[in-house]
């Protein structure tokens, strides 16, 4: 499991983990529909 920039959510993908964006009032996030921080 690699970190994330602030803002961004890893993504497990086939044979890359990516990082996508959380949503637009979120600071950090576990996933897309799971906020953390909201800005």
């Amino acid at each position: 499991v690699h970190d994330c920039p602030p803002g961004y959510f890893g993504v497990r993908g086939q044979e890359v983990n990516r990082c996508k964006k959380c949503g637009a009032t979120c600071e950090s996030c576990f996933s897309q529909d799971f906020c953390i921080q909201c800005k």
